[in-house]
C-alpha cells in the first residue's frame, strides 16, 4: 500500500461518520491500524481468525470468526478491506 492510500479520502471518512456512532478521529486511528497490520489493503479470513482469537484466547473461536469475517467479505473473493 503506497504513500496515496495512507489516508483515508476526505468523502470516505465523512461517510463512515455518519453510519456509525465514530469519530473522524477514531475512524482515522483505526484504519491507520489497518494499514499497519494489512499492509496489502487486504485482510485474508486466517489473518481475521488471528485477530479475532487475540479477543477470545480460550476456546475455539474460528467457526464464528468465519462468519462474521463473510460479513466483511462483501464480493466473496476471501479478502476483506477497509472500505
Amino acid at each position: 500500500m503506497g504513500k496515496q492510500n495512507s489516508k483515508l479520502k476526505p468523502e470516505m471518512l465523512d461517510d463512515l461518520t455518519s453510519q456509525t456512532q465514530f469519530s473522524p478521529a477514531e475512524i482515522s486511528e483505526w484504519y491507520k491500524g489497518f494499514c499497519k497490520d494489512c499492509p496489502s489493503g487486504q485482510l485474508t479470513v486466517q489473518e481475521f481468525q488471528k485477530i479475532y482469537g487475540n479477543f477470545f484466547p480460550y476456546g475455539d473461536a474460528s467457526k464464528f470468526a468465519e462468519h462474521v469475517f463473510r460479513t466483511f467479505d462483501v464480493n466473496s473473493d476471501g479478502k476483506s478491506r477497509f472500505l
